[in-house]
């Protein structure tokens, strides 16, 4: 797999500090093996009816924007999962 972080802060003059960020994970390959000896990927399945692996998405990543002035400030995150 393959996790990267990038953050980008900037001051706005009198509107105040701002910082932008993407975290993002990339799973390649999630090798399950079953109880039959029989191997898959289970890398982006949900793995609905199964106890033999746990649910793994191929990607997650989190999109952030954040607004500092004073003693105020706002946070935002949205979160992408596939």
């Amino acid at each position: 797999g393959l996790d990267a972080n990038v953050r980008y802060q900037w001051e706005a003059g009198e509107i105040g500090m701002f910082t932008a960020g993407v975290a993002a994970s990339w799973t390649r390959e999630y090798e399950i093996t079953d109880i039959n000896g029989n191997r898959f990927d289970g890398a982006g399945k949900r793995n609905i009816g199964t106890t033999i692996g746990r649910s793994l998405p191929q990607w997650k990543v989190n999109y952030s924007l954040g607004w500092l002035k004073d003693r105020h400030s706002a946070f935002a995150l949205v979160r992408f999962i596939d």
